[in-house]
């Protein structure tokens, strides 16, 4: 299950908070929701604190956007695993 939240700091940028289990079953709403802002031209971030677990295609998602998509907060388990990180 994942929960998603969006913020928007300001009317150039949202951030997208995310909570849960990050997997197959939950990952069309995250690429949903990202598709949606990108296309917007707003500059997007997701913050990964409270993601407790990835699948392969999440990670696989979360590695193809980190350089369109500012990745914050990135758990250690993915840093040192998946090799995801990279905060702009």
């Amino acid at each position: 299950m994942i929960y998603i939240k969006e913020k928007y700091p300001d009317n150039k940028s949202v951030l997208i908070q995310i909570e849960g289990n990050l997997d197959s079953e939950s990952l069309q709403i995250l690429e949903d929701t990202c598709k949606r802002h990108l296309n917007s031209n707003k500059k997007l971030s997701l913050d990964l604190r409270n993601v407790i677990q990835f699948d392969r295609k999440a990670r696989d998602f979360v590695k193809k956007i980190r350089d369109t998509v500012n990745i914050l907060n990135s758990p250690q388990f993915t840093v040192e695993i998946n090799g995801i990180y990279k905060e702009k």
